[in-house]
């Protein structure tokens, strides 16, 4: 009998685990769906606005990272943690050769869905113009598969085939393993200097330091200059700059 219990608690615990991620699953999917009324709903249903996904980032992290200010303004107003700190995820840096056309980078993503979060496997992929590269966040041991984009299920793009692109200067991406990332640093990923603002003056943290796999430390600052633009590395220089007294 005490068997039969424990086996019958066992499967309550899994089952309960399996609904919780099929409900942030949900979740997530609204975001890259843009489906704003469908992630409301969720929340007002229960759902938690700190959903983490496969590399415990949040659904804030997402929104931060797709410049969507209505899903960012409806999880703050629902409690999220503004600077919520994620696990360990990886950067994979491609950069590409001077000479890549332009309709080339866009291409990419044409062919693929540029953001994929869910508590099972997760992918972000960023495109930067002004520093010609391109970045794909994944799980640190996962190689990302990436979901095609509509009108695209019969022109599949694999990790592997993007690595070995004639565009990219080398056959291999730099990979770098990235932890405590808070929405912010997303937000500065994207390039969009209104996500960022917006998320700073609901107080989010210019002074939060990320950590590199050999356990030192980064701030904003230095991630601006690496992964983002000069305009935004500028307007995080400013923000996290301590005031002047007045006289």
């Amino acid at each position: 009998m005490k068997k039969i219990k424990k086996l019958l608690l066992l499967f309550i615990m899994s089952s309960s685990f399996y609904a919780h991620c099929f409900i942030d699953d949900q979740l997530f999917q609204a975001l890259v769906d843009n489906n704003v009324s469908q992630l409301e709903d969720g929340l007002l249903e229960g759902s938690s606005p700190n959903a983490r996904d496969s590399s415990g980032h949040t659904l804030l992290h997402w929104a931060a990272l797709s410049r969507n200010i209505p899903a960012l303004t409806l999880l703050l107003e629902h409690g999220a943690d503004i600077n919520a700190s994620g696990q360990e995820i990886a950067l994979s840096i491609f950069e590409f050769k001077d000479d890549c056309p332009s309709e080339y980078k866009e291409q990419l993503l044409r062919r693929v869905i540029p953001f994929y979060p869910s508590t099972f496997s997760s992918y972000g992929i960023v495109l930067n113009n002004r520093k010609n590269f391109m970045v794909v966040l994944h799980d640190q041991d996962t190689i990302p598969s990436f979901a095609q984009s509509p009108g695209n299920s019969n022109n599949k793009l694999t990790y592997e085939q993007l690595s070995t692109s004639p565009c990219f200067k080398e056959s291999h991406p730099q990979i770098q393993v990235f932890s405590k990332l808070t929405p912010l640093h997303w937000a500065i990923l994207s390039q969009d200097i209104e996500v960022v603002a917006f998320l700073i003056a609901h107080g989010a943290r210019p002074d939060a330091l990320c950590r590199l796999s050999n356990n030192t430390n980064a701030n904003m600052i230095t991630w601006a200059q690496h992964l983002s633009t000069p305009e935004m590395a500028s307007f995080i220089k400013k923000t996290s700059s301590p005031a002047k007294p007045v006289r």
